[in-house]
């Protein structure tokens, strides 16, 4: 088995030997930035044309597959088969069913807690459709059994993955680890992100006394500020992973779906889950003497110029690197 892969890592092509021992592609992969849109399967002989399967997402920035379009044509370019499937995902995108066109159930499997496959069943011949996902960003080879999962290769009987995690000790002492709940973590790329959106006026600025801020400077003004806040897991499916920041009201998590629509996120710099969590739980247990009232972020504290969201967001990731440096430092210890 030969496998060809791009100049940024991602996987471009599968290969099998022949009867002669040389290596022929059998399947293409076509990629647009972390997602896998196309996968054209070559044909099993001279008189066999390619199948291309083109796959369709829940939204842009979702690795939940919610579409799958066939297209077989001839040596004229006729078209000879032509089919839409329907992929129906569990509540962390893992595809449980299949339907075609019209309704009908043609595919079915049930998983284990790891996103091993105990069970599938095709239940339409006519109907050749095909289903490679697993746990989201996730594509079966049935060459190995092992889960390609972008960066590097998931092994769904261990729960971890076969190789390192790419970005080394940032991503925790368990370079190997894939997600503490499988059945709870929506995580394709195993990172958090820092995300921010437009400040509200209406529910992210304090009162003066009883007046409101927006009645001091005018509705209409653009202050040009956002609120930023830490997403847990990945900014692919934002309705599905755990988040915090800090406002007006104290520490709270993001649940209006409307709001969290509005985020955008920094995917320049990427975070362990884990080791922000730990962070982020060091930061909201801080006592500091400039604040009269317990904690530094409780809600009496906030302030719009001090004291913010983004100071939270701030002291979070310098208490991230603090945490980080001391694993290293540790690390090199034993080492040495």
């Amino acid at each position: 088995m030969g496998i060809y892969y791009d100049a940024i890592g991602r996987r471009i092509a599968k290969a099998k030997r022949n009867k002669q021992g040389e290596l022929e592609i059998h399947t293409v992969f076509v990629w647009d930035g972390s997602h896998l849109v196309q996968e054209i399967q070559k044909g099993k002989n001279s008189q066999e044309t390619d199948r291309t399967f083109t796959y369709i997402y829940r939204h842009p920035n979702s690795y939940e597959p919610l579409a799958q379009c066939i297209d077989r044509r001839d040596e004229q370019g006729n078209r000879i088969e032509h089919e839409i499937n329907y992929f129906h995902c569990d509540q962390i995108g893992i595809p449980r069913e299949m339907t075609d066109s019209q309704g009908k159930l043609i595919w079915r499997g049930r998983y284990d807690a790891w996103g091993g496959l105990h069970y599938d069943r095709h239940l339409a011949q006519q109907n050749q459709g095909h289903q490679p996902f697993r746990l989201q960003n996730q594509y079966i080879d049935q060459e190995t059994g092992l889960h390609y999962n972008f960066l590097r290769y998931y092994e769904p009987m261990t729960g971890r993955f076969m190789t390192q995690d790419p970005i080394g000790l940032q991503g925790g002492m368990n370079f190997y680890q894939f997600a503490p709940n499988a059945q709870a973590w929506v995580d394709p790329l195993g990172l958090a992100v820092i995300c921010t959106r437009p400040l509200s006026l209406l529910t992210d600025v304090p009162k003066f006394g009883d007046i409101k801020f927006e009645t001091l400077l005018g509705t209409n003004m653009d202050l040009a500020m956002n609120h930023t806040h830490i997403f847990y897991g990945d900014s692919s499916n934002f309705e599905n992973v755990d988040n915090i920041g800090y406002g007006n009201h104290g520490i709270f998590k993001e649940t209006d779906p409307n709001v969290i629509k509005k985020y955008k996120c920094d995917t320049t710099n990427i975070y362990d889950d884990n080791i922000m969590r730990k962070a982020v739980a060091n930061i909201s247990s801080r006592k500091d003497g400039l604040f009269s009232k317990g904690l530094q972020y409780d809600d009496d504290n906030y302030g719009l110029f001090i004291n913010n969201c983004q100071d939270f967001k701030t002291e979070s990731v310098k208490e991230y690197d603090r945490i980080i440096n001391n694993k290293r430092k540790n690390l090199r210890d034993i080492l040495v």
